[in-house]
């Protein structure tokens, strides 16, 4: 509400999709995820896959890591 300087915010969906994208343009074809998988992870997630099944590949293993977040 009252900013120092500025704010920035970015779409987590967006950018899973963009590694998604990356990894499957590498040719990497089995992925694991280890980050967070609810609220805004899961939009992290949902776009990695996303971008990982424009090239055929997809996640593999993913690997949760709730509760890891430093406020």
């Amino acid at each position: 509400p009252d900013p120092i300087d500025m704010l920035l915010g970015f779409s987590n969906y967006d950018g899973g999709h963009k590694m998604g994208r990356h990894l499957g343009q590498q040719g990497f074809r089995h992925i694991a995820y280890s980050g967070h998988t609810t609220d805004r992870g899961a939009e992290r997630v949902t776009g990695l896959q996303a971008g990982l099944a424009e090239f055929g590949a997809d996640i593999s293993l993913v690997y949760p890591m709730e509760g890891t977040r430093q406020i």
